[in-house]
C-alpha cells in the first residue's frame, strides 16, 4: 500500500465554492454520504451514489489528489476484491469496493478542503468541550507529518540495503514491521514534545476562552445542508422499497 492515500488528508487551500462552505456542512456531507453507502450491498446503488461525488470532485478542483489517493489505496482495494470473490462473490466484492471508495472520497473532499483551525472551531460550536476538538484537529494535522515520517524512514531502509518494495502479499505484509516500529517510535517521541510545549504553554489553565473569528452559516451552507438531508432521504426511501432493476448482479 503506497503512503499517497495520505495526501487525501492533507487540506489543499484553493478558491472553490467545496472550500468556501461551512465545515459543519462538509462534515454533516461526509457523515451523509458514509451513511448512504452503509446502506446499500448492491452495485447499482452504490455506484450512483459515487457518481454524485465526481461534481463535488470537480467543482473543488480536487482530482489530482483524489487520483493519488485512491492509486495508493490500490492494494487495499485488491485485497478486498479477491477475498470478498473467493468467500462470497464478485457482485459483492465490487459493491465493496465501491462502499469504500464512497467513504474515503467522502471524507477526502472533507480534509482537503477543512482547514484544521475551522475544524476545531466547528467542533466547538457544536459543544464539543474544547480540549477535544484541539486534540482531533491537531491529529490531523500531524497526518501529512506521519506520512513524510514514514517516506523518509522508507528511503533510509533502503539506503541500508532493506528491500521495501518486494512483489508478492507475504512481502508486503513483511516489509510493514521495519516500517511501523520506528513509526510508531517516532510518533510517541511527538506526542511527548507535544505535551510538553502545551503544558509550558499553560493548555487548559483557563475554562473560557476567545477565538480570533467565528464561523457562521450562509445562505448556500443551508442549501448544501438542505440538498444532503434530501440525498439521504432519498437513499433511505431506496433501500426501503428497492427497484427490481437495482438488483442487477454479476453472475458468480
Amino acid at each position: 500500500m503506497s503512503l499517497e492515500f495520505l495526501n487525501a488528508f492533507k487540506f489543499q487551500k484553493k478558491e472553490t465554492l467545496i472550500h468556501n462552505l461551512d465545515p459543519r456542512a462538509k462534515l454533516l456531507f461526509a457523515i451523509i454520504y458514509t451513511i448512504s453507502a452503509l446502506l446499500f450491498t448492491e452495485i447499482i446503488p452504490l455506484l450512483f451514489i459515487f457518481l454524485s461525488l465526481i461534481p463535488l470532485i470537480l467543482i473543488g478542483k480536487l482530482h489530482k489528489e483524489w487520483i493519488k489517493s485512491m492509486r495508493g489505496l490500490s492494494f487495499l482495494f485488491l485485497i478486498i476484491i479477491v477475498l470478498n470473490t473467493f468467500f462470497l462473490s464478485l457482485s459483492f466484492a465490487l459493491a465493496m469496493l465501491l462502499r469504500i471508495t464512497i467513504m474515503i472520497t467522502a471524507f477526502s473532499i472533507f480534509f482537503l478542503t477543512v482547514h484544521p483551525n475551522d475544524l476545531a472551531l466547528s467542533l466547538i460550536s457544536m459543544k464539543i468541550p474544547y480540549e477535544g476538538a484541539f486534540s482531533f484537529s491537531l491529529a490531523f494535522r500531524f497526518v501529512p507529518t506521519i506520512a513524510n515520517e514514514a517516506q523518509n524512514i522508507i528511503d533510509a531502509q533502503q539506503s541500508r540495503g532493506y528491500e521495501m518494495k518486494q512483489s508478492g502479499l507475504i512481502n508486503q505484509i513483511k516489509n510493514l514491521f521495519p516500517l511501523l516500529v520506528p513509526l510508531i517510535v517516532c510518533s510517541i517521541r511527538r506526542a511527548f514534545n507535544v505535551a510538553e510545549a502545551l503544558e509550558s504553554r499553560a493548555f487548559g489553565s483557563k475554562k473560557e476562552r476567545t477565538y480570533y473569528y467565528v464561523i457562521h452559516f450562509s445562505l448556500k451552507d443551508w442549501l448544501f445542508t438542505a440538498y444532503l438531508i434530501f440525498f439521504l432521504i432519498i437513499a433511505i426511501l431506496i433501500r426501503i422499497q428497492m427497484p427490481d432493476w437495482m438488483l442487477w448482479s454479476l453472475p458468480v
